[in-house]
C-alpha cells in the first residue's frame, strides 16, 4: 500500500484553539456530585461562538458545594463572575446558565492523564460582550434551533 500526502494542499491550521479572548456561549450546564460524594459542582460546556475557532468546546467546573470553605468560596466567585457576564445575577434553575453569549479569556495548561500529556483550556475571565455581538450570536443560535426543529428526516 502506498501513502502520499501534501500538507501544503490541506489548508491552514489557524483554527486551533489558543489562550486568549473568545466569544463563548454555554451549550450545557449540569449540577453534578463529586466522585467522593461530599460536594457538588457545575459542569459547564462552553462553545466558541464566533471566529475561526467557532464550534470548539471548553469545559469548566465551578465548585458549588465543598467541605473546603476556601474551595467553595473560589467556585462561587467564579460562578458569580460568569453569571454577571451573562446578565443573570440570580439563578433559580441551572438551565438559565445556557445560551447567552459572553466574552471569555482562556488560559492553556498541560495536563497528564493516564500517561498522556494534553492541552487543557479553562475560562479564567468572564465579561459581557458588546450588545451588537450578543444580538448577532443570539440570532444565530435561534436560527440554528429553528433549523434543527424543522429538519424532519422521517421517511413518512
Amino acid at each position: 500500500m502506498q501513502f502520499t500526502f501534501d500538507a501544503n494542499s490541506s489548508g491552514s491550521t489557524d483554527d486551533r484553539l489558543k489562550a486568549g479572548s473568545y466569544v463563548l456561549v454555554c451549550k450545557q450546564a449540569e449540577l453534578k456530585q463529586t466522585r467522593a460524594g461530599d460536594g457538588s459542582y457545575v459542569n459547564a460546556c462552553f462553545e466558541v461562538a464566533d471566529g475561526p475557532c467557532k464550534g470548539k468546546r471548553i469545559y469548566n467546573r465551578f465548585t458549588y458545594q465543598n467541605k473546603s470553605e476556601k474551595a467553595q468560596e473560589i467556585g462561587h466567585k467564579q460562578l458569580s463572575q460568569y453569571c454577571l457576564a451573562i446578565g443573570k445575577a440570580k439563578i433559580s434553575d441551572i438551565v438559565q446558565l445556557e445560551g447567552v453569549p459572553f466574552s471569555g479569556t482562556l488560559s492553556e495548561r498541560s495536563e497528564t492523564y493516564n500517561g498522556e500529556t494534553r492541552k487543557v483550556f479553562e475560562v479564567v475571565k468572564f465579561e459581557a460582550c458588546d450588545q451588537e455581538t450578543k444580538t448577532r450570536i443570539e440570532t444565530e443560535l435561534r436560527a440554528a434551533i429553528a433549523s434543527a426543529a424543522n429538519d424532519d428526516n422521517t421517511p413518512f
